[in-house]
């Protein structure tokens, strides 16, 4: 509806008269601008209403008078009965939105509460690696590998072990890092027992390294820059600054999976609580690390 058409809907809804002639609203409201009455009517603002009217001579005859239909006044009618109108007159519309909307929502409530159900049977039926971390309090002394007399030149060796466990439901393909585990000396780590696998719900199994160390204190500037370092980074983790002083990493996925590595089980060096001192001979005299373990995010 363009702005004439617009002024002559609102003359003839504001007209005494009505139905109006064809002369009253074409000639006079209209201007004689017969096709704005026209789309008017085809708009369905105004409609025709016949009228048997005398004609010349005593003859009859069927002219069509123009009224605002119901379309047509409300359209200067405040807000709210605009809209009670459009609900009453586009019932079918607004139930077919009704509907989608309906549709629409079932379907995203469907969708998430199947992704839902996916991840929750993902997460229950995913492997899941446990550790028990207390062989690691006590690195044994396994054997002293060197005969040489000179004790400064004596390696010895150290075992490692923890137990691991799959609490999960899915057997998993593991593997056990330990290139981030520090001790002051270290030639070698080797590995004895379990370091990589598989292991299946339920089953536990017994990891085992050896560790190669010098029996020493430090006596070469190397050795002396190591253990500088070492204890450097025991004092940032006693002060919070640092996470961890060593950590394993146990690696472990789907059997499918394996190269992926998708989960990972941490077992952290710690110094909960800690006071620490160092004595002139370059010891460290009252600290007790402990063993944490923690696991990804996913």
């Amino acid at each position: 509806m363009n702005k004439k058409e617009r002024l002559i809907l609102r003359s003839v809804v504001r007209t005494k008269y009505s139905p109006l002639s064809p002369d009253t609203l074409i000639e006079n409201i209209a201007g004689k601008d017969k096709r704005a009455i026209e789309n008017l009517v085809i708009g369905g603002y105004i409609e025709e209403v016949p009228r048997d009217v005398a004609g010349p001579r005593g003859t009859r005859r069927i002219i069509n008078f123009y009224r605002a239909t119901e379309k047509g006044l409300i359209k200067f009618k405040p807000f709210y009965k605009k809209w009670w109108y459009s609900m009453k007159t586009e019932t079918a519309l607004w139930i077919g939105i009704i509907t989608i909307l309906i549709a629409t929502g079932s379907i995203i409530i469907t969708s998430m509460s199947y992704i839902a159900s996916v991840n929750e049977d993902k997460i229950l039926n995913r492997p899941y690696i446990a550790v028990d971390p207390s062989g690691l309090d006590e690195l044994n002394i396994s054997k002293v590998k060197s005969d040489l007399d000179d004790f400064s030149e004596q390696l010895i060796e150290k075992q490692v072990r923890f137990i691991i466990e799959n609490t999960g439901q899915s057997p998993a393909a593991f593997q056990v890092d330990l290139t981030e585990l520090k001790e002051v000396g270290v030639v070698e780590i080797i590995p004895q027992k379990n370091t990589e696998g598989v292991i299946f719900p339920d089953e536990s199994k017994e990891v085992e390294y050896l560790l190669e160390i010098h029996s020493s204190f430090p006596s070469t500037d190397l050795e002396k820059k190591e253990q500088e370092q070492y204890l450097k980074k025991m004092q940032s983790v006693i002060a919070g600054d640092m996470e961890y002083l060593s950590r394993i990493i146990i690696t472990y996925d789907y059997l499918d999976k394996k190269s992926e590595g998708k989960y990972k089980t941490f077992i952290d060096q710690k110094f909960p609580k800690l006071n620490f001192s160092e004595n002139n001979s370059g010891r460290i005299d009252g600290y007790g690390s402990t063993w944490i373990v923690s696991f990804d995010s996913e």
